[in-house]
């Protein structure tokens, strides 16, 4: 009849084994950040990201009945996603010169805040304005700012265009651009975690090899933690 083995954990000895194999945990967290640092360089951002941020509005002028403020707003509602469109972004490559070989490269570093959840809740809101941030992410800062700033541009234009009026206008314009990407900071931050995840492996590899493993270590390991009675000992000869 065979017996179950009792898994017993002793924690001490899982601590001996841990500080005996440290070079093993070295080791492994050395690979963790090599891995880390290769994963970054093919992957990762190696460059900051800039980002700038100009804004549109549709005014709502004191002369406005309350019918014409709630179609104004309504209108500026309908017609944001005209920020991304091709159409609008071909007019702000036209005014920057023909800078870029199409309009997805500018509509790639796009992102609009357009506040939708306020500018819906549209009731009672004369001589009010509703706004739309445009922001344009680049590597290079100072492309960040004039992509923001002839987006706002061909929009006010296009939408004057459709709408017949210019209720749609330029409010602020882009003028320096902030970083929203720190690469060095955010590379090291990935090889931390890689160290963190290696050694971490290595640690539980370590103490879940000293649970599991078969050697008798123990007098309680021989005798089945009691079940057994010791006929005998082997004396340590030197």
């Amino acid at each position: 009849m065979s017996e179950d083995r009792i898994i017993e954990i002793d924690f001490a000895q899982c601590f001996r084994a841990i500080f005996q194999k440290w070079p093993a945990i070295l080791a492994m967290t050395g690979v963790g950040i090599i891995l880390a640092g290769v994963i970054t360089f093919f992957i990762a951002e190696q460059e900051d990201i800039y980002e700038a941020t100009s804004s549109v509005y549709c005014t709502m002028e004191e002369s406005y009945s309350y019918t014409q403020a709630a179609e104004s707003i309504q209108m500026m509602n309908m017609y944001v996603d005209i920020i991304t469109s091709s159409r609008v972004a071909e007019r702000a490559n036209k005014i920057l010169g023909n800078a870029y070989p199409d309009s997805e490269t500018i509509l790639k570093m796009l992102t609009i805040d357009s506040g939708e959840g306020e500018n819906k809740n549209y009731y009672g809101v004369l001589n009010s304005s509703i706004v739309i941030k445009i922001k344009a992410k680049s590597v290079n800062e100072a492309e960040a700012v004039t992509v923001a700033n002839a987006m706002a541009e061909a929009y006010t234009i296009e939408m004057t265009s459709i709408t017949g009026n210019s209720s749609v206008r330029l409010l602020d314009s882009a003028q320096m651009a902030t970083v929203v990407y720190e690469a060095e900071k955010q590379n090291m931050l990935y090889m931390v975690i890689g160290a963190v995840i290696g050694m971490f492996i290595a640690l539980a590899w370590i103490t879940i090899k000293e649970i599991f493993v078969v050697n008798l270590n123990t007098i309680s390991d021989a005798t089945l933690f009691g079940k057994l009675e010791i006929i005998g000992v082997i004396p340590d000869f030197d």
